[in-house]
């Protein structure tokens, strides 16, 4: 219906709009912590650094999703997974 949606949500207060769901990862995930402990990550915040992984590969499997051609290089999940755990060797 016209007038429906974000733009008729003006002046309703910021406070009434329901916050976001609260997901959390079941445990916390070792992968940085052991990569750290074995010499090959520089990582300096093991469990952000988890959740940084976690949230850009879900993002690159989300746009593989909705873009019928991702414009990416073939060797963009090692990129992501290097850079976001400070892979070293």
């Amino acid at each position: 219906m016209p007038g429906e949606g974000l733009c008729s949500d003006r002046g309703r207060a910021a406070d009434s709009y329901p916050g976001p769901p609260d997901h959390r990862l079941p445990r916390p995930p070792r992968g940085p912590a052991d990569c750290v402990a074995a010499g090959v990550s520089a990582s300096a915040d093991p469990p952000g650094d988890a959740v940084a992984v976690w949230l850009g590969l879900h993002g690159l499997a989300h746009q593989r999703t909705v873009t019928h051609r991702l414009p990416a290089p073939p060797d963009i999940e090692d990129r992501i997974v290097t850079a976001l755990a400070h892979l070293t060797g």
